[in-house]
């Protein structure tokens, strides 16, 4: 029997997620066949592998960083914060074509980009604010065919899958840039940690 697949968006809105979400959610191992979603798979692989492990909420071992005392109101006055901050996303793409990017791809990419640069920026804070279950982080509409139209630039699906591609790259690397963090932090008593490419 064939498995229905479906796109990135359309799995993001079966799961109520952001698509951002979902395309860091395929590096983390997510299934996917190309830029298709194979829904039973995917949604087997999201309930076991973010679901369940949802229900710690707090720093995850990984992190370096300690949550200070403070209970539900200092979760939500970071949550506050972080809010505030990523619902003003919206202003992204224009800024980013009147600096002179001309490119749709890249500016979806810039916008899709920002969001998870906080949330990967934020760290504990932002594991200890937010439910990841489910994606609960403000959602930013925009429309970019009439972003394209209004600055008479080039749009179409290519431009979608140019996005896609620029925020793979970068969750690639963040991935890495996390595992070198957790390598040097795992070496550290066998002398300083070595800089690579800007990143200990």
């Amino acid at each position: 029997m064939n498995e229905k697949r479906v796109s990135r968006a359309d799995f993001a809105a079966a799961i109520g997620v952001s698509k951002g979400r979902v395309t860091h959610l395929v590096q983390k191992g997510l299934p996917a066949v190309g830029d298709r979603i194979p829904l039973e798979r995917a949604r087997r692989w999201y309930q076991n592998n973010i679901r369940a492990s949802a229900t710690k909420r707090g720093p995850k071992p990984k992190r370096q960083a300690e949550i200070p005392a403070g209970g539900d109101d200092l979760s939500a006055c970071w949550r506050q914060v972080l809010d505030t901050i990523l619902a003003g996303r919206g202003v992204i793409p224009d800024l980013a074509v009147q600096l002179g990017c001309r490119d749709m791809g890249v500016v979806i990419a810039l916008y899709e980009s920002f969001a998870s640069l906080v949330i990967e920026l934020a760290g504990d804070l932002a594991d200890f604010s937010y439910d990841w279950v489910t994606d609960d982080i403000p959602w930013v509409e925009i429309d970019w065919p009439g972003l394209a139209e209004k600055y008479g630039l080039k749009y179409g699906p290519e431009s979608e899958a140019r996005g896609d591609q620029l925020v793979d790259r970068l969750y690639e690397l963040l991935n890495a840039s996390e595992t070198s963090a957790a390598t040097a932090a795992e070496g550290e008593h066998d002398g300083p940690p070595t800089r690579t490419n800007g990143v200990i």
